[in-house]
């Protein structure tokens, strides 16, 4: 091999890491790029993770809510059975005396009230009689 042909192996070979350099500078500037993508993606991952975090807190927060609300409305179901059962167990019987004392009551006061009316009626009558009386007695005096 003579020297020129040496002299233009080398460059050729020179000419192609030249390209090579060129390509790897190419794939230097993707690997740039897909480090900054990659980083923006990580960043992202990041916010999510912490508003899933968040997102976990609230929900761990409502759950615990839920379960005084469902005990509160166990014990306000409770408190409306033992209501109900007072209610029909005792308020009512206890009104159904009441009213039987009070229609008792009522029965009495008429029976009382009755006699009363009986003396009014007397009186009345009484009074009508006693004019009617005068007035016979006034004409018996005219006439003698």
């Amino acid at each position: 091999m003579t020297e020129s042909e040496k002299l233009d192996l080398i460059l050729v070979k020179l000419d192609k890491i030249d390209k090579l350099e060129s390509e790897f500078g190419e794939f230097k500037e993707r690997l740039g790029r897909l480090e900054s993508e990659f980083g923006e993606f990580k960043e992202r991952l990041g916010r999510l993770e912490s508003e899933f975090g968040e997102f976990k807190e609230r929900l761990g927060r409502l759950e615990s809510e839920f379960g005084v609300f469902k005990e509160k409305q166990d014990k306000l179901d409770s408190d409306v059975t033992g209501m109900k059962l007072t209610l029909e167990n005792e308020i009512r019987t206890n009104i159904m005396r009441v009213a039987e004392g009070h229609q008792d009551l009522y029965r009495k006061l008429r029976e009382a009230t009755k006699i009363d009316d009986e003396k009014e009626m007397i009186a009345i009558r009484v009074n009508m009689l006693e004019t009617e009386l005068r007035t016979i007695k006034e004409r018996l005096e005219r006439i003698a």
